[in-house]
């Protein structure tokens, strides 16, 4: 409950996986239709959570506040 930030380093299809699952539909909406397509190699999903308390999190509970990919 203390942790303000978590960073997690993960591998497809998971980490794609469950960025799509907590994202809650409100975010920047180009950004979300490209997160729900594909997560590439090295691209950056942050999810805010209204709720302090890690475990509260649960599907569709988190805004996408940034998706970046590296340029092809």
């Amino acid at each position: 409950a203390s942790v303000g930030t978590l960073v997690l380093v993960g591998h497809n299809p998971g980490t794609h996986e469950l960025a799509v699952m907590l994202e809650d539909g409100t975010g920047f909406g180009a950004d979300r239709l490209r997160l729900r397509t594909s997560l590439p190699t090295s691209g950056v999903v942050v999810l805010d959570s209204p709720d302090p308390d890690w475990g509260g999190v649960s599907a569709g509970g988190c805004r996408l506040a940034v998706f970046a990919t590296p340029r092809g």
